[in-house]
């Protein structure tokens, strides 16, 4: 990337100027055309071309090889790992693989590049012609389906990173990071309004994370956005307007903010009768605003060469094939066929697939999906689903424990639920059972609700009816208030059965033996 440059200051007023007070589209003339450019960190254990570890927690300039900082001799070595997250994360988005790519040379200099030159794939990438389909049933703020291509998928490698120290006027380079393996994502100039590029970058975020080719973290730098933004003339067929290129977005957020200033920016200057100017912009997420950086005419040649100590990188037919068919299901895929093969409702099935993509990055994120499934053999699947949600789920995350990491199994889980369902186990009581097994490891699910269930079943029918005799002896004043229709003194003597069981008896069940007993005793 070309160098730097400053910015002015904004005036206080302005900084704290509400978006629409500073522009105010004077015509609805005008139509939004948006692209983006999207460069993924991969969670490859090593760089994309050398063997040292990639890690952002360690600290500064210890994950380093000597070629990562360009010391003369040196040479690349392309990694395995990185290329086949690569190629899933292609796969995931509808790609065509390209069976031969190659790398090329982009020159420029700035202290975080320490060999002057970035190895990327602009000429042959290892993919092109994929595609992210958008639908209002599926992404917030989306109001027409629509398919947004997805032009190429390439390999590079990511820069060193850049601190700047507040105050001192001085700025810190951490080698760590250079070299790690990005994919850059580039999209057609395909969306039509902010909420289209948030929802498009959400979907790819989720598959991404889906196949485990990222973790998406925006505020880490894992995910950064560059848009392409121009409007033209809103008319069938009008051609495409000058473009402006806003970089480094860290943020979805900021996405929405950078795209909505720009447009009416745009708008305001050819309602004005003035040219929009080709140009890179960076966005000021304090005053809201986008700001000039440099002239696209400026642009400094980047040098594109084929790099000369590299091969090029085959893979064969049956290799990616391979690949595809060890793929998890992917997030529409799996959400549709929950529904249909399930009958689960769609939040139920939305979490599923997605409880996976926000968890540990060693964890599946088809794993609540799988855990859902074997749990749900021969059961009520929305039963089954409602305790792994409201119930487990829940007690993982109070303990900051990851699905892959619990004690509980989905047979555990099954028993819990045919428990419960049969009676032999309040609903109460097996959620103190769940949380138990959780939280001690001393004695498996399972176990604890077969234990509990064979010794101490109170909702047997002859523990019920006796039950019930205890209640109307202990409450005779409330026996006689229900016996005279006062049917609301009944949870006073559900409550006396709740106690005396701590907690295990099935209300509903112990309703009928009360009445089933009142009425034998002179109930109407």
């Amino acid at each position: 990337m070309p160098p730097r440059t400053a910015r002015a200051f904004h005036p206080i007023s302005k900084l704290y100027q509400p978006a629409s007070a500073r522009y105010v589209r004077t015509s609805s003339s005008w139509q939004p055309v948006i692209g983006l450019e999207i460069h993924a960190q991969l969670l490859s254990p090593v760089k994309l071309f050398s063997k040292a570890p990639h890690r952002s927690s360690d600290e500064p300039n210890t994950n380093i090889e000597l070629f990562d900082v360009a010391i003369p001799g040196t040479l690349p070595v392309l990694q395995a790992a990185p290329v086949l997250l690569a190629l899933r994360a292609a796969l995931a988005l509808d790609c065509t693989i390209n069976h031969i790519s190659r790398f090329d040379r982009k020159h420029y200099f700035y202290p975080d590049l320490p060999s002057g030159w970035q190895i990327t794939q602009k000429y042959q990438p290892l993919a092109h012609s994929g595609s992210i389909k958008l639908t209002p049933e599926q992404d917030e703020g989306v109001a027409v389906s629509r398919d947004v291509r997805i032009e190429q998928v390439q390999l590079e490698q990511d820069t060193a990173k850049t601190v700047h120290l507040p105050y001192s006027g001085l700025s810190q380079v951490d080698m760590s990071r250079a070299g790690s393996a990005l994919i850059e994502i580039i999209s057609g100039p395909d969306m039509r309004t902010a909420e289209e590029a948030m929802a498009y970058v959400r979907r790819l975020r989720s598959l991404l994370q889906h196949v485990g080719a990222c973790d998406g973290n925006m505020d880490q730098g894992s995910l950064r956005i560059d848009a392409n933004v121009s409007v033209r003339k809103a008319e069938p067929d009008a051609s495409l307007g000058q473009r402006c290129e806003i970089k480094n977005l860290n943020s979805i957020r900021q996405l929405q903010q950078a795209i909505t200033y720009e447009v009416e920016r745009q708008s305001k200057l050819l309602d004005d009768g003035q040219a929009v100017e080709s140009e890179t912009r960076g966005f000021d997420a304090q005053a809201g605003e986008t700001y000039a950086m440099r002239s696209k005419a400026a642009t400094p040649d980047y040098r594109y060469m084929p790099d000369p100590d590299l091969p090029p990188l085959v893979l064969s037919q049956s290799f990616v094939q391979e690949v595809r068919q060890a793929m998890p299901e992917l997030p529409l895929d799996a959400f549709a066929r929950l529904i249909l093969q399930y009958g689960l409702r769609e939040r139920d099935a939305r979490i599923l697939v997605a409880y996976g993509e926000s968890r540990d990055k060693e964890e599946s994120a088809a794993i609540a999906v799988r855990f859902f499934e074997d749990a749900a053999q021969g059961r009520d699947p929305q039963m089954v689903v409602n305790w792994l949600i409201n119930d487990l789920f829940a007690a993982l995350a109070d303990l900051e424990l990851p699905l892959g990491q619990c004690v509980i199994t989905p047979a555990d889980l099954g028993t819990l639920v045919d428990a419960v369902q049969s009676g032999g186990l309040a609903r109460a009581k097996a959620r103190e059972l769940l949380n138990d097994a959780l939280q001690t490891h001393s004695i498996p699910l399972h176990e604890l609700v077969s234990k509990h269930v064979q010794q101490d079943d109170v909702n047997t029918t002859e523990r019920l009816a006796a039950l019930a005799q205890d209640i109307v002896i202990a409450l005779p004043d409330e026996a006689d208030k229900v016996r005279r229709g006062n049917n609301k003194v009944m949870q006073r003597m559900i409550g006396e059965g709740m106690k005396r069981t701590a907690g295990r008896v099935d209300a509903r069940k112990l309703t009928e033996a009360l009445r089933q007993w009142l009425h034998a005793t002179g109930g109407t």
